[in-house]
């Protein structure tokens, strides 16, 4: 146990070995806060002989409960107990199992139909049916009441689903949480990752599981960025006014960017602890303004074809020592924003993935030939898909035997064909990623594990070697070498119409502090046809602490682009 006690630095180490008040870690970005927090599970178990069913932790996503699983194995070593380390979800199923109250749970697919129905409605009508979800969800597991009219939405949704007799996934915090203040579990520990993104109903969940223990809490306000869900920054505030006598401790040691990036990061948050880089080289920071969408896009695409030595897998093999695809991320804050970005990687070949809510993994095709890999695996009902009832597809699935020496990869092109959809490019991508499973119901099973594993994280298959294109919400938690902001302009960094603009430096912050070793944020002079202004949060930026660049090429860029214009204006003539 000394051994990893070792490894700490001295912030770390007052971490883990806090006292068993309340504790309030502030973490920075790459400072170590899945280490510490392990560490400090490690060090109840082994060194406070604390046991393991009185330790509970919770995470956010499936894939941070799993390494932390993963990560405590290594240190206690096998056949040692290990504390539940589950999300909130996951620990709400868990809670009312106890109860014989496990609530049947709504199909993603049956509850996005509730709510475009919803969206078509009278009340609906001024929100698209993402809009409405993401309120709906937030009224929902909100403390405070909703205004009239989203109230009068949630009622009918509720209504629908009860109805059906399901739940969705806000029901298990809500019933948990109803649970909880009858009967708490008797935790002596819990502790929370990523305290920044919880909301008002998961922060009252852990204060009743700590009812008889104390909580340890561990994140960072500067990445707070999930407000549409109810989380917030004001968290940390609401944790020592309940919590007086809670110790604080800040981490500050950066061990993951170089010391340019370190900078820029400190002097957009400069009354916040400031990070210290503990890594060695400078590293590099550009800012560069070119002339449109098209340019940068270019720009970009030659920038990588360059450090990996060609324009795909094969060319860039041959080069020794240079980067690899997945060594790069381009950020942005909507796929809107990416447009043309996505098109020319498209056209050059890149290998690259698309991930967030523009994943093609989220897209309606791509669900069902998922479904139909299901449904040969265990007969699993499809949900229903453009004219095909889920009966219907089930008839459709039937016809396709599966066994024990057909690839995963035919199986799905299988599907894909009987559903009309082999000609898409990304269906076919999908194909190719999908041979490294192999063959049988143990290749399918590994397939759909792994489908399940990048669904929890937006669609970010960490397998692929390839460039990803990510927007800014997809990319927290994650770190590149190099790095690319794209469209760093107002109006869409911030966005615009948002009342908050300091959630969204705060998204600019969680942007830049993903890059390890080079980061480019690149803004245009003229977007979508009209002028585009540098964003705010580089303009307000102390002088000096970066330098700001023009694209060489920008000049004849803009001839280029005069020159096209005319001739269109000519050619419009006749």
């Amino acid at each position: 146990m000394q051994m990893y006690h070792n490894a700490l630095n001295p912030s770390q180490r007052s971490a883990v070995d806090a006292n068993n008040e309340p504790v309030l870690i502030i973490a920075g970005p790459g400072t170590g806060k899945t280490k510490t927090l392990t560490s400090r599970i490690a060090y109840l178990l082994a060194e406070k002989n604390v046991p393991a069913d009185q330790i509970v932790a919770l995470t956010f996503t499936n894939k941070a409960a799993r390494e932390v699983r993963e990560r405590l194995q290594q240190m206690m070593g096998e056949g040692v107990a290990l504390p539940q380390v589950a999300t909130f979800h996951a620990l709400s199923l868990s809670l009312l199992r106890t109860r014989d109250e496990l609530p049947p749970i709504i199909a993603e697919s049956d509850r996005q139909a509730i709510i475009k129905a919803l969206a078509k409605a009278p009340e609906g009508k001024r929100l698209n049916p993402r809009d409405l979800s993401l309120q709906l969800s937030l009224a929902k597991t909100s403390l405070t009441e909703p205004e009239p009219t989203l109230r009068a939405l949630l009622y009918q949704y509720n209504q629908r689903l009860q109805e059906c007799g399901l739940y969705d996934f806000d029901d298990l915090l809500l019933q948990a949480n109803a649970l909880l203040r009858e009967q708490v579990p008797q935790y002596k520990h819990v502790l929370v990752d990523e305290f920044q993104d919880t909301s008002e109903l998961q922060y009252e969940i852990l204060k009743r599981l700590a009812a008889h223990g104390t909580l340890f809490a561990i994140g960072d306000p500067n990445q707070s960025i999930y407000a549409f869900r109810g989380a917030g920054a004001a968290m940390f505030g609401r944790f020592m006014q309940d919590y007086a006598r809670a110790q604080q401790i800040t981490l500050a040691d950066n061990y993951r960017s170089c010391p340019h990036i370190v900078r820029l990061a400190n002097a957009v948050f400069p009354a916040s602890p400031q990070l210290i880089p503990n890594i060695s080289g400078e590293g590099q920071v550009k800012i560069m303004q070119t002339l449109n969408e098209y340019t940068e896009a270019t720009y970009i695409l030659n920038q990588i074809e360059q450090g990996i030595g060609g324009s795909d897998l094969l060319k860039a093999g041959n080069a020794d020592g240079t980067a690899q695809p997945r060594d790069y991320a381009v950020l942005y804050r909507t796929h809107r924003a990416a447009g043309a970005l996505q098109r020319i990687f498209r056209e050059a070949g890149i290998p690259h993935q698309i991930v967030g809510e523009g994943s093609p993994y989220a897209r309606p095709d791509m669900q069902a030939v998922v479904a139909g890999l299901r449904y040969l695996y265990d007969a699993t009902p499809p949900s229903v898909y453009k004219k095909y009832t889920s009966t219907q597809l089930a008839a459709l699935f039937d016809g396709m035997a599966y066994d024990e020496e057909k690839p995963v990869t035919e199986a799905a092109g299988q599907i894909a064909d009987a559903l009309g959809l082999g000609q898409y490019e990304h269906l076919r991508q999908f194909q190719s990623m999908l041979v490294q499973f192999g063959v049988g119901k143990h290749g399918l099973a590994a397939a759909l594990h792994h489908i399940d594993e990048i669904r929890d994280s937006e669609f970010y298959d960490v397998s692929l070697n390839a460039v990803s294109l990510m927007t800014i919400h997809a990319a927290k938690g994650l770190e590149f070498p190099r790095v690319f902001l794209i469209a760093a302009e107002e109006d869409i960094l911030p966005k615009v119409g948002t009342a908050d603009i300091e959630e969204e430096r705060r998204l600019f912050y969680v942007a830049i502090t993903r890059a390890k070793d080079t980061l480019e944020i690149l803004h245009a002079k003229m977007r979508g046809g009209e002028p585009a202004s540098l964003t705010r949060f580089i303009r307000e930026l102390p002088a000096g602490v970066v330098e700001c660049v023009v694209d060489p090429h920008l000049a004849q860029s803009e001839r280029r682009f005069k020159k096209r214009a005319a001739k269109r204006a000519q050619t419009s003539l006749f």
